[in-house]
């Protein structure tokens, strides 16, 4: 059984080596580069879990004592556009994927995210090569909105990216 759950501090350790792992394992699922992640440190990492609030946080997947999965959320800061979330950084460990990890992972911050005050949709972007991604994305009720297509540059290849929106259906302002 695996347990899903907010992310605090004490757990950065585990997300900064599954998070590299996810840049190692998927790099064009991702827009950070394994170099660029280095560069972060775990003390930094567990700052900004601590600091997130309401607004900025991840979510876990743990099979037993161990992170399986991962999935990020950040609302907009600009007043005009805090009605809208923001998904990053999904991922379900090699080992744990179909299992259900990540449609548990997206169900919970989706809930999450409907229950924030005035929040009307959700957004994520997915490169157009991850065809099971974009699919549980779908599966959720994600739709695609538009097409980026030469989003990611990954040594002298460009990699598009599909931009999908989930619209919550009840009339919060």
């Amino acid at each position: 059984m695996v347990n899903i759950r907010k992310l605090g501090e004490g757990d950065a350790e585990v997300l900064w080596r599954l998070r590299f792992e996810a840049l190692e394992t998927d790099p064009v699922a991702f827009r950070e580069s394994p170099e660029e992640h280095q560069r972060t440190t775990v003390a930094e990492l567990a700052s900004r879990l601590g600091s997130g609030g309401d607004g900025n946080f991840v979510v876990g997947a743990f099979d037993g004592g161990e992170l399986v999965g991962m999935a990020g959320f950040y609302r907009d800061g600009h007043l005009k556009r805090r009605h809208i979330g923001h998904v990053w950084g999904v991922f379900v460990a090699p080992s744990a994927r179909g299992k259900g990890v990540g449609r548990a992972l997206l169900t919970e911050l989706t809930e999450t995210a409907k229950a924030m005050e005035g929040l009307r949709c959700l957004r994520l972007m997915v490169s157009v090569t991850q065809e099971e991604a974009r699919h549980l994305y779908e599966r959720v009720g994600f739709r695609v909105f538009a097409t980026e297509p030469t989003s990611l540059k990954i040594g002298e290849r460009f990699v598009g990216e599909y931009h999908m929106t989930l619209e919550f259906l009840d009339s919060r302002s």
